[in-house]
């Protein structure tokens, strides 16, 4: 009898046990901290998973195994990969899975799927475990979940349980849409007449109060020989026209203003004498002028020297004017500043110059012509001319922009110039400089805007860009109704 109430009695508390046991939660996914980090190499078409698993608030069982399974899923079910389990066991549990393992008695867990780690968890203490695993990059993990399965055994390998944790949503962000966008370029108006003008200075040196030219004075002789050399450059040029010159004669502000344009202009006369009689160039053909005194060019070399008293002949030069400022320059610090300023190598002898410059015409040109005027001597072409020599190479190619870019240079500020090779830092994917050119336009054409707006999406700034373009199909750009489409298909796919 005793006996039988015994075995009862241990009974009823294995029952008792087990009840207790079945009321327990299984959350030991509550108690681990997880941190994961995801990296996509779209090169190599690979991913990368990482996860730090942070167990300090962790309490396993003696005889307790967990097993995490993390998963990437879609939640409709259309994706799923279970990748490799770790294993969390307690001290008793530890020991008894080695002695499973080597005598070969593998547990059905384990020969399911093989384990990445075993961790044997030191209740109380900090412990990190760093799980990772490299992955094929498949379409399915765009915008997938990941998540982390737990279950639970216990003594003798029972069922004790499972949770899911999600980490991660998504995992991998689905790629945004990738817009085309379409540039536009101006096809500049031909010049019926391409005229041009090429200005230049000579510094001739003349002996006081004389106006007649001295080859072998000074300097002259360089000067002189300069002249002659660009004179030349015109009238040999079989692709030019010369229609006329301009020469304007300059002198220093020392003494009379009326003296000193009187001077200028005969300096000037001389310089134009001088042209004829060299280069046969007719003197009807000349527009001859004395300017008198160049105090704006004084005062330019004053404010860009390094004067000890420019500060003192810019309060002359602001608070007088005419024939008042020469004395009081040359009063100025017992007259050691106006002797430095009339010296040969002072600031006075460097207005003292005169200004020529030729007009012509220049011919027109067909493309193989023009394909080689643009690499010796581009000032020739007509805006319409670079543009038809820069559609003969492969858009985008170096040439092509080296074009645009040219024309830039010698069309500064033209809205065509500006737009054309704004264009062209697109097709090369350097919207930043798209956007400096376009910056410089005043009054924005269609195709101007179209670019711009193409500049501004690129760059981050959307809602600018879509007024772009909206402003641009307003201006007629057929290609910009399709740029803010595709602005709009990108948007919506963030």
């Amino acid at each position: 009898m005793d006996k039988m109430k015994k075995i009862l009695a241990a009974t009823l508390l294995s029952l008792l046990s087990l009840t207790a046991f079945a009321q327990k939660p299984v959350r030991h996914l509550d108690q681990i901290k997880a941190e994961p980090t995801v990296t996509v190499d779209k090169s190599a078409d690979r991913v990368s998973l990482a996860i730090d698993l942070i167990l300090d608030e962790l309490k396993v069982g003696s005889n307790d195994l967990i097993i995490l399974t993390p998963r990437i899923a879609q939640p409709d079910g259309s994706y799923e990969k279970v990748l490799e389990p770790i294993y969390i066991v307690g001290g008793t549990r530890d020991k008894a899975l080695d002695r499973q393992l080597y005598f070969g008695h593998t547990p059905d867990y384990y020969a399911a799927a093989k384990p990445q780690s075993i961790t044997r968890r030191q209740n109380g203490k900090t412990q990190t475990i760093r799980y990772s695993v490299t992955l094929p990059y498949e379409k399915g993990m765009r915008g997938a979940v990941l998540a982390i399965d737990e279950w639970l055994t216990g003594c003798a390998d029972c069922d004790r349980g499972s949770a899911t944790m999600t980490l991660l949503t998504p995992f991998v962000k689905a790629e945004p849409y990738r817009p085309t966008y379409r540039t536009t370029y101006v096809v500049p108006v031909a010049e019926k007449i391409k005229n041009r003008s090429d200005k230049y200075s000579a510094t001739i040196a003349f002996r006081v109060a004389k106006h007649n030219i001295e080859r072998q004075y000074k300097q002259n002789a360089a000067v002189l020989d300069d002249v002659d050399s660009k004179v030349r450059s015109v009238l040999d040029n079989k692709d030019i026209t010369l229609t006329g010159m301009t020469v304007e004669g300059w002198a220093s502000p020392e003494g009379k203003a009326d003296y000193n344009k009187a001077l200028s202009e005969r300096r000037a006369k001389s310089f134009a004498d001088y042209l004829s009689r060299t280069h046969g160039i007719k003197r009807s053909d000349m527009s001859v002028a004395g300017r008198g005194e160049d105090w704006a060019g004084v005062e330019k070399l004053i404010r860009e020297s390094d004067l000890s008293y420019k500060a003192d002949l810019q309060q002359i030069i602001d608070n007088y004017s005419g024939d008042a400022r020469d004395p009081k320059v040359r009063t100025l610090n017992g007259g050691a500043p106006f002797r430095e300023l009339v010296a040969d190598n002072g600031l006075y002898a460097k207005v003292r110059r005169t200004d020529y410059a030729f007009r012509y015409t220049v011919r027109g040109f067909n493309l193989e012509e023009a394909r080689e005027r643009i690499k010796t001597a581009p000032k020739l072409l007509s805006l319409n001319e670079m543009y038809l020599v820069a559609n003969s190479y492969p858009v985008g190619s170096e040439d092509f922009k080296e074009v645009f870019a040219i024309a830039e240079r010698y069309f500064p500020g033209e809205p065509a110039a500006l737009t054309n090779a704004a264009a062209a830092e697109l097709e090369g994917g350097n919207a930043a400089a798209a956007l400096t050119r376009l910056d410089q336009v005043k009054a924005p054409t269609a195709e101007t805007l179209n670019n711009r707006g193409i500049a501004l999406a690129l760059t981050g700034k959307y809602d600018e860009a879509e007024k772009c373009f909206t402003e641009a199909i307003a201006k007629g750009d057929k290609r910009a109704a399709d740029n803010l489409a595709e602005l709009r298909k990108f948007l919506e796919s963030l």
